[in-house]
């Protein structure tokens, strides 16, 4: 950031001058230094009038003075000031384009403003940029799907793939997509693809659903229990058993499958503490990009 290669080049410059000659050339950039690190610190606390005026009197004095800005973008997030803080992180970006952090925030503000369009463009140059966030990605992705951005959506999960190898998030989040693009033939070889590869209770478990609701109870259940193999306690597979059971009219081993699920359940309450089959479940059902589950 220009602010510490300020204060460095400062010390570089009272050391080799002399202090008499050096403060005259340096105390202003002292003096407006010392202002933006105290509203730093006034933002901390939660004195943002206090900070918003520092940094304005360091904005007017040096427009230039780039984390000035940026920390002013800060403080209209605050006070709920969307447009202010926008001009403030485009400054800021303009000032130092390099800076990841400010156009991040930019692009964070477009989204709060319900500016999409704005949103995506600055993240899709953020990810120019920086092509190794996978966060950028999947903030993308779900931007793309918000505006039924199908192809784009699907593209970028192809690049996360590239960059990052496959994994069994990115594999399910293409295989949603292209449910929600009506095509069930293309999402099945996405998740058989990876099964081919990869042993996952979360893909399996998804290839038992799929095969179930196209009246495949047989397969399914198979993929339930390859599940089941892999990990004892993951809760989607053994409700998925119990739903094939279910379908089958067979209520002995439905019945089991029930009262393996609420076994685990009472052992969870009881322990006090999520087994990584539970967390996994809480991971897969919060996950922002399965935006399936909203409809």
């Amino acid at each position: 950031m220009r602010l510490v290669r300020r204060i460095v080049l400062s010390l570089i410059v009272l050391t080799a001058l002399g202090a008499g000659q050096a403060y005259s050339q340096t105390k202003d950039n002292w003096r407006l230094d010392g202002k933006l690190i105290d509203a730093v610190g006034a933002i901390g606390d939660g004195q943002i009038e206090k900070a918003s005026k520092q940094l304005d009197e360091v904005t007017k004095a040096d427009p230039s003075n780039d984390a000035a800005w940026f920390y002013t973008g800060i403080c209209r997030l605050y006070g709920r000031d969307l447009k202010g803080a926008q001009t403030a992180f485009k400054k800021a970006s303009e000032l130092d384009p390099s800076n990841y952090w400010y156009k991040d925030r930019l692009a964070l503000t477009y989204s709060m403003a319900g500016e999409d369009d704005l949103t995506i463009a600055t993240y899709e140059e953020l990810l120019k940029e920086y092509p190794k966030k996978n966060d950028i990605y999947f903030t993308l992705v779900n931007l793309y799907l918000k505006q039924n951005q199908f192809d784009k959506a699907i593209s970028a999960m192809n690049q996360i793939e590239a960059a990052f190898g496959k994994n069994e998030n990115v594999t399910v989040t293409k295989y949603d997509i292209l449910l929600r693009q009506n095509k069930p033939e293309e999402a099945l070889k996405v998740l058989e693809d990876y099964n081919k590869e990869f042993s996952s209770p979360y893909v399996l478990t998804k290839l038992g659903d799929h095969s179930l609701a196209e009246y495949k109870d047989t397969i399914a259940l198979e993929y339930y229990r390859e599940a089941v193999d892999l990990q004892g306690d993951y809760i989607p597979a053994i409700l998925g058993e119990a739903e094939v059971w279910r379908v089958r009219r067979n209520f002995g081993e439905y019945f089991k499958s029930l009262r393996r699920f609420i076994q685990h359940r009472l052992f969870v309450r009881s322990s006090g503490s999520s087994t990584p089959c539970r967390q996994q479940c809480l991971e897969t059902r919060g996950n922002v990009l399965l935006c399936h589950r909203e409809g």
